[in-house]
């Protein structure tokens, strides 16, 4: 998420609401920043939770640790199964696809100092694997259908 798109979510709300109305102001900021508008103050505050503050950490941390493996090994493939040795589960097509886009999203999420969509793509690609691993999901691609534009399906019976 960029820090336009972030900054779009953020709610308003006067400072004064965090001690008269506190449990409806912590659940907006449960969901996204919450904007504190202090009245005759230079700045606002941006309140936000324990989740949200360390993603960008998360993110950073775990873009160090796949550039030090490839560093080591040399190889981007081996450098995501150092990091990521659930990838196992992914078909042989899926982890190429898994490895070209996880680089580009790093590259990308570099070049704006945001690992959101980083962060993104390896939670997506993780829940690929795990529903893999279950059974979920057929274990070959050909199976798979991605349908671009919604379709009407019947209701079960």
């Amino acid at each position: 998420m960029t820090t336009a798109e972030y900054r779009a979510h953020e709610q308003a709300v006067p400072w004064s609401d965090v001690s008269r109305d506190s449990r409806n102001v912590a659940d907006k900021a449960s969901h996204g920043p919450v904007r504190l508008v202090r009245r005759g103050a230079d700045t606002d505050l941006i309140l936000i939770s324990a989740d949200q503050y360390r993603r960008p950490d998360e993110g950073l941390f775990t873009a160090l640790r796949l550039l030090d493996a490839y560093a080591e090994l040399g190889s981007r493939e081996k450098a995501a199964r150092r990091v990521f040795p659930w990838m196992d589960f992914l078909s042989d097509a899926g982890q190429a696809e898994f490895v070209r886009e996880l680089f580009a999203k790093l590259e990308a999420a570099a070049s704006v100092s945001n690992y959101a969509a980083f962060q993104v793509a390896v939670g997506s690609w993780r829940g690929t694997a795990e529903n893999r691993a279950a059974g979920i999901v057929p274990a070959d691609d050909e199976a798979l259908e991605w349908i671009a534009e919604p379709e009407p399906v019947d209701r079960p019976e």
